[in-house]
């Protein structure tokens, strides 16, 4: 019963999370002004080997801090996998880009 309603609750994360990136997705974005923040979510499916078929929730978080055209935007990552053999995989990842590219601190985190 409790192993139902974790997969009843994760269903309907999974679905609410593709209704929002059908509804970002329509947006549409004016090319005229440039965003200095933007947030992309995704879903993602597929295999591997250990894990067999998954489905993974995505949410990147891309920003311009500096107005500087030089400098890279800097990246933030958040993930969610649930594999058929039951796994959750939890992943956050960031790259920072500083002024003129000067210094570029990346780093990952995942919970198996």
């Amino acid at each position: 019963m409790l192993l139902s309603r974790k997969l009843v609750s994760i269903k309907v994360i999974v679905i609410v999370f593709l209704i929002i990136c059908c509804y970002k997705s329509a947006l549409s974005a004016d090319s005229l002004k440039v965003r200095r923040l933007k947030f992309i979510p995704f879903p993602n499916l597929g295999y591997s080997p250990e894990t067999q078929w998954y489905i993974d929730a995505v949410g990147l978080v891309n920003w311009r801090i500096y107005d500087d055209t030089t400098t890279g935007n800097s990246v933030f990552k958040a993930e969610f996998n649930l594999t058929q053999n039951h796994q959750q995989i939890y992943t956050v990842e960031h790259d920072y880009y500083s002024k003129a590219n000067k210094y570029y601190l990346t780093g990952s985190n995942a919970y198996l």
